[in-house]
């Protein structure tokens, strides 16, 4: 049935079929299926933040662990009420604390929402893509915890 399966940037498929309906749900990709890691952290930014993971930096990691999930929680309110204004605002704030500590595999995701805030076609995807920034942040999470000890 899939005519062709084509990357998004990000790091996401686009589904296509013979019949012409455009799937557009975004999903993850299976990096080892398909040879490469999809690339949740940026362990240079990371660690170059981390000032070689003072207890001052630990504790602001933890905050920024904190509040991360009550932004998504506050954008998913936003997309659901169509507020595009604080759709781009809280995409935007989450797009930059994910990328200052280098887990890309949210703050892209967010910088596409953040730019299709006020299409309403796009701010219909908009859930879609934070439902897989959800599920990234955690990933990301839990890597950092288990590689970093933190």
């Amino acid at each position: 049935m899939i005519e062709e399966i084509f990357r998004h940037k990000w790091g996401l498929e686009v589904l296509r079929r013979k019949d012409g309906f455009d799937d557009r749900r975004q999903i993850q990709l299976c990096g080892e299926a398909m040879g490469e890691a999809k690339k949740l952290i940026d362990w240079e930014q990371l660690d170059m933040m981390a000032f070689g993971y003072a207890p001052e930096f630990v504790a602001i990691y933890l905050e920024f662990l904190q509040q991360v999930p009550q932004l998504f929680d506050f954008l998913d309110e936003a997309i659901r009420g169509g507020e595009v204004e604080k759709v781009a605002k809280l995409a935007h704030m989450i797009k930059g604390s994910t990328l200052n500590f280098g887990f890309t595999g949210v703050s892209g995701l967010m910088e596409e929402v953040e730019a299709g805030a006020r299409d309403r076609e796009e701010l219909d995807r908009a859930g879609e893509r934070l439902r897989i920034a959800r599920e990234n942040f955690e990933q990301a999470r839990e890597e950092v915890s288990r590689a970093r000890n933190i």
